[in-house]
């Protein structure tokens, strides 16, 4: 939660909440996009402002840490390519590793052994894993900054009015 401070008071801009309970999804959706509310707000009763407007999305779960567990990889040898003398063509040194749950496919040639390769294809997918989350990140931030801009003031899905909140027509 951010919190601003304008005219000496504190007051949340922007709030998570996690709804639960049997109707909580039918509940969370019919309140997005943007709601008013017609009012005096107690937050600032001396604001000539009636009408407030929150916009309303919702937010993805959490997603599950992706740990890079050995049972979630396959391992395939193949043979080296590229320049690289009597070795290259001969043996199968090179490994392809892929991350079943992810499809994320990492290859090693550069050393001599199966055995080198195949950690340094484990590594390759770790490095590859954690860009992956690092852009998943960013693109989360994009996006709700997105749903922020299209916050449509005066086009509003639900309007409440009063100290109750009381439903209007909307």
């Amino acid at each position: 939660m951010r919190a601003s401070r304008r005219g000496g008071g504190e007051w949340p801009s922007s709030v998570l909440l996690r709804i639960a309970g049997e109707a909580a999804s039918a509940f969370a959706v019919r309140r997005i996009g943007t709601n008013q509310w017609i009012g005096t707000s107690p937050f600032r009763p001396a604001h000539k402002r009636r009408n407030w407007c929150v916009g309303v999305a919702l937010a993805p779960e959490p997603e599950t840490i992706c740990d890079l567990r050995e049972e979630d990889i396959d391992y395939q040898a193949m043979r080296a390519s590229g320049p690289g003398g009597q070795h290259v063509n001969k043996t199968d040194s090179a490994v392809r590793a892929t991350h079943r749950p992810t499809g994320l496919v990492a290859t090693a040639q550069e050393q001599r052994s199966q055995h080198a390769n195949r950690k340094l294809a484990r590594l390759k997918l770790a490095i590859m894993l954690e860009e992956r989350r690092g852009q998943a990140k960013d693109d989360q931030r994009r996006s709700e900054w997105q749903v922020h801009q299209e916050l449509e003031r005066g086009n509003a899905i639900r309007v409440y009015a009063g100290e109750r909140f009381q439903l209007r027509s909307a």
